[in-house]
């Protein structure tokens, strides 16, 4: 990529903050110190990079810093500045830290908040949600109106966010419902938005939006056709459910819309295979599940929408992978990455809000090497071309794996390089799927199947990190990896891209050029996120290590050492600085 290629990127995207660039953060900081945390603060978060307001940076989901006193010359004196362990109970910690006037809030799988100070580490307070049921899925925080929000099992809760104390509990979903919310809530004007995820299917993939100031349900959402659209939903399967969304979405403030991510249908697997149209356990195309959706963020309303993977049979869904939004040439586009290795570029400029429309869909294009699910997608249409659909029998090395060539780690948007960061996973699953019937004759026969994951023909399993235009796809460098990283990345307008990885080293490379600029072995492995902040002038970069015993188990299995003996369930916070 030549320099010449770079800048004209650069002059492409909309005009970002001034700050960062050529002048000090005492000056970026001129308002936002020790002010409440407002809509509007939260609206203009990128113009305060000392602060890390939101689960993804800013609305826009860039995972971008403007801050550069940590920059591509001088990131080798980087150094451990201090550390802390939330406690001996057992708990990953997989999330995205925030700060705020130079408070670091963040929050472990078992829903444990703590706040520090983030220039030392020192606790000021904490606050441990009592479960009724077990941990939810990728937990996370929103702060807003003096208070910090969160999703705890059932229920929403608001903390002062100066004491921890708690102020409101607000249940959500019922004792019975096989949905947990999950995700960090996303708050926009005076809601907060969250989404749900069930490992048992469930119905109907609820989305909820609450007051915050006393958790009162303003409005849901559920995401299954019937009722999501029922003029769509008519002639779609009635068994269909599941649906789940249980990532933090984006808020496009030019629309004034939510973009969330759906998860795949329920049951999983189908013994239809091309017949799944009008035979199987679910026929149809399973709208709105393995789906992009946009939603009206004052009353729920669907806006807009795109189904990625119709009648999903592998496990593709769209709830995993951000909503990246900017703007090029003048078009408004949002990126989306799915789980089957493709990368979607919607246009944001989606016209009449009249009826439900179709997203307009600007390319699609491929990530990932080993792919064989389909023999090709559509960039214009996004229509799988030569579906591998799973009847019943072995189906040996379907690529890629159903936990996805592209996982829940957040990548990153430079507008500085003009380059979209992102890391895909190259591994394959063997499904073997067979039918019994079912006692009870009325109705439909049982589904057993077995699944493992395998090596792709012909190599071991990898990962690789690319740097690429975000819209064309067009590939400027990539750097290949033993083990695919699983946690998110962050850039900064001191060219650096942080890369945590899940062997437990930390590692910082030129956004430019993909070179290693610096190294740290953290010791455990990282599958939460990374972020950058500023107090009194220091530039600070904090990341979460620790990963599920799921995640931990799926790499020892491919890979084994050093993953069979690292631990999980188990996590810290580590702060760097410069000396």
């Amino acid at each position: 990529m030549t320099l010449r290629y770079v800048t004209a990127l650069q002059r492409a995207f909309f005009s970002f903050a001034r700050c960062g660039t050529g002048l000090t953060l005492a000056v970026c900081a001129h308002s936002a110190l020790s002010a409440e945390i407002d809509f509007g603060r939260l609206l203009n978060a990128h113009t305060t990079p000392q602060d890390w307001l939101t689960h993804h940076g800013t609305y826009r989901s860039w995972h971008y810093s403007a801050l550069e006193h940590i920059n591509a010359d001088n990131i080798v004196r980087l150094q451990v500045a201090w550390q802390h362990t939330p406690g001996a109970n057992r708990s990953a910690v997989s999330t995205s830290p925030l700060v705020a006037d130079g408070v670091l809030y963040y929050v472990t799988a078992t829903h444990h908040v703590w706040a520090l100070n983030a220039a030392d580490g020192t606790p000021l307070w904490n606050f441990a949600a009592s479960l009724t049921d077990v941990p939810g899925d990728h937990p996370g925080l929103a702060l807003v109106a003096n208070k910090v929000l969160l999703g705890a099992d059932r229920d929403m809760l608001a903390l002062d966010a100066k004491t921890g104390a708690l102020l409101w509990r607000q249940s959500l979903l019922e004792t019975k419902s096989k949905y947990r919310l999950a995700g960090a809530p996303l708050a926009v004007k005076d809601k907060a938005i969250i989404g749900t995820h069930s490992a048992a299917g469930g119905c109907c993939g609820p989305i909820f939006a609450v007051n915050i100031d006393n958790g009162a349900k303003v409005w849901q959402f559920d995401t299954i056709a019937r009722t999501a659209l029922p003029q769509q939903g008519a002639a779609d399967s009635a068994d269909a459910i599941g649906g789940g969304t249980w990532l933090t979405g984006s808020y496009d403030f030019d629309s004034n819309t939510v973009w969330i991510g759906t998860a795949a249908p329920t049951p999983r697997l189908d013994w239809a295979g091309s017949e799944w149209r009008r035979d199987g356990a679910r026929p149809g195309d399973n709208l709105f599940t393995s789906s992009v959706i946009a939603l009206d963020a004052d009353s729920g309303k669907l806006v807009s929408y795109f189904q990625e993977v119709p009648h999903d049979v592998w496990g593709f869904d769209s709830a995993g992978g951000e909503h990246v939004l900017f703007e090029r040439e003048g078009k408004r586009y949002a990126l989306h990455p799915n789980k089957n290795g493709f990368v979607y570029v919607y246009e944001r400029d989606f016209g009449s809000r009249a009826n439900a429309q179709l997203l307009p869909l600007a390319n699609a294009w491929r990530l990932n090497k080993y792919n064989n699910f389909v023999h090709a997608i559509d960039a214009k249409t996004g229509a799988l071309i030569g579906r591998r659909d799973l009847p019943i029998g072995k189906h040996v090395n379907m690529c890629p794996s159903g936990d996805g060539a592209i996982g829940d780690g957040a990548g990153a948007l430079s507008p500085r390089t003009g380059m979209y960061y992102k890391v895909a996973r190259e591994w394959c699953g063997n499904i073997e799927l067979s039918q019994l019937a079912n006692a009870d004759t009325s109705q439909p026969p049982q589904l057993l199947s077995t699944w493992q994951r395998a090596h792709p023909p012909g190599r071991a399993a990898f990962g690789h990190l690319s740097a690429r235009d975000p819209v064309s796809g067009a590939l400027v460098w990539e750097r290949e990896y033993a083990q695919p990283p699983a946690a998110g990345l962050l850039t900064t307008a001191g060219n650096v891209l942080f890369v945590p990885h899940a062997n437990g080293h930390f590692e910082a490379l030129d956004a430019r050029n993909g070179k290693t600029l610096w190294t740290h072995n953290n010791g455990l492995a990282h599958e939460g996120s990374v972020i950058t902040y500023a107090v009194a002038g220091k530039q600070y970069v904090a990341v979460v290590a620790g990963w599920s015993a799921q995640t931990a188990s799926a790499y020892a299995k491919l890979w084994g050492e050093p993953f069979a003996s690292m631990p999980s369930e188990t996590g810290q916070l580590i702060v760097f600085a410069l000396p």
